[in-house]
């Protein structure tokens, strides 16, 4: 069996890429090939044998040395696996007529007799072993048998060359492929291509080179999303700024320390994906058009960052940001208290969640009460001037008087809390909502915010608080009021 490097094979189901070719010592008249797993927990390996390196990995210890002669899983055509996964199975039959044979028919035959695939809009044949497209086969047998397709999922399968994609896709008048998975080791360039269909591309996990990637916009230029997670980039080419139609980036799951400053130029990009990358520090760049940000899982440690980035995307409407470094000893009142007020009134979800106009007032008042008691030391002399302004009783002063304190401070509230045998103290704005509060205690406690009552006293009387969004101001607590936290059964 005579393999050849850059070759996709499957074994038991694991899929790998042959990197060598040829003897290593221990197998002695045997012809070795040495493969990287897509799974690295399937190596044993970096490509090194007795000090000898055969070949190099892209993930650590995923490489091993097989026998060419070990039987792998086998590869298929495109159309045989679409007629396999969505033909019906016939087997061989005869059609008679009375006692009259009229005439034979063969699997194969049944089977292109009976598969009409426009109805399909959507299929999927991932991991299918799939590894090249019969372009003769289109023609002849299946040329106009897939007219409404939309979608094709071909993620996780064999192909090796580019260029088998584009022939794909140029028979197939799609909007949107799958290509998770698969490792493209050979492309030969076709200017003369444009793909117009194509709106949505995922290239993710596919470690995709540079020739590729720079070839991208031209080969596609209706392009509206483009998914590149998984591929280990620390750096973007500037190639991918021609993209004049693209609406939603994904970067995520790379090793960006930065926020490439190339895509700025993308006029049309409104969603960014930059979630578990490297990215510690802020560059001033203003991203003018993007709507949509997730940074979630990365390397921000302090508040200026986050004050550079609002500078950075003036218009943000969506972010996601937690799972950083900087929100480890906070809560998530104090982590979203911040961010809300350091931001600027068009930022509408945070974290998943709507921030309505009562959070605003309450999270921009915990803002400045921390500036003025010195607990908050970073952040932004123009932002602070701006929320002076906005709340007009609140009076700037750069010694922080005393007065000042007392009317932030005055709607701060105290609370102690008793559940079972232990006592706690919190923190609120009074005009925070009764379920802000039991959310609070959900996580401080860890239980349900749906498994529990709280009850406070007044004379002899116990009283559930029986109205979630009541405000805490409504109930006229007094400093340090006891409150009663009961499950319920």
């Amino acid at each position: 069996m005579t393999h050849y490097i850059g070759e996709r094979l499957s074994y038991s189901g694991e899929l790998c890429t042959v990197k060598f070719v040829g003897e290593i010592p221990a197998w002695k008249d045997e012809i070795a090939i040495g493969v990287e797993w897509d799974n690295p927990l399937k190596g044993k390996h970096n490509g090194i044998f007795q000090g000898v390196e055969y070949f190099k990995v892209s993930q650590l210890n995923s490489g091993s040395f097989l026998k060419s002669k070990r039987k792998h899983d086998g590869t298929i055509e495109f159309y045989e696996s679409l007629l396999n996964t969505y033909a019906e199975d016939y087997k061989q039959q005869e059609i008679k007529i009375g006692s009259k044979k009229v005439e034979s028919y063969g699997f194969e035959k049944l089977q292109l007799l009976q598969s009409d695939f426009n109805y399909l809009k959507n299929i999927s044949l991932s991991r299918k072993r799939i590894n090249r497209f019969d372009l003769d086969n289109y023609n002849n047998k299946f040329k106009g048998n897939l007219q409404n397709l939309q979608e094709i999922d071909l993620s996780f399968n064999l192909f090796e060359e580019f260029n088998q994609i584009l022939t794909i896709l140029q028979c197939l008048n799609i909007k949107k492929i799958v290509l998770i998975g698969n490792r493209f080791n050979f492309f030969i360039p076709q200017v003369e291509i444009k793909i117009d269909s194509v709106e949505s591309l995922d290239l993710s996990l596919t470690f995709i080179n540079e020739v590729i990637i720079s070839e991208l916009p031209l080969l596609f230029p209706k392009l509206k999303e483009l998914s590149l997670g998984y591929n280990n980039f620390n750096s973007l080419k500037s190639d991918i700024i021609y993209f004049p139609c693209l609406k939603t980036l994904d970067l995520s799951y790379n090793e960006f320390k930065e926020i490439p400053k190339n895509l700025q130029n993308l006029s049309s990009l409104k969603k960014l994906n930059l979630n578990n990358n490297l990215i510690r520090i802020l560059q001033k760049i203003t991203f003018q058009n993007i709507e949509e940000l997730d940074i979630r899982r990365n390397q921000i440690e302090n508040w200026n960052e986050i004050d550079q980035l609002f500078e950075n995307f003036p218009n943000l409407k969506n972010l996601r940001i937690n799972d950083n470094p900087i929100f480890e000893k906070l809560t998530i009142e104090e982590s979203e208290f911040n961010i809300i007020a350091r931001s600027s009134s068009s930022l509408l979800q945070l974290n998943g969640v709507t921030i309505t106009s009562q959070e605003r007032i309450n999270a921009e008042l915990y803002f400045v009460s921390k500036i003025n008691d010195g607990s908050i030391v970073e952040f932004k002399e123009a932002k602070f001037d701006e929320l002076i302004q906005k709340y007009q009783k609140i009076k700037k002063n750069s010694d922080h008087n005393n007065n000042n304190k007392q009317i932030i401070k005055s709607n701060l509230i105290h609370l102690k809390f008793k559940y079972l045998n232990d006592e706690y103290r919190l923190k609120f704005l009074k005009t925070n909502e009764i379920l802000k509060l039991k959310g609070s205690l959900s996580r401080l406690l860890n239980i349900n915010i749906f498994n529990f009552e709280i009850y406070y006293q007044i004379s002899n009387n116990k009283i559930l608080i029986k109205n979630n969004f009541s405000l805490i101001s409504s109930f006229n607590f007094e400093t340090d009021q006891l409150l009663t936290i009961e499950p319920i059964n």
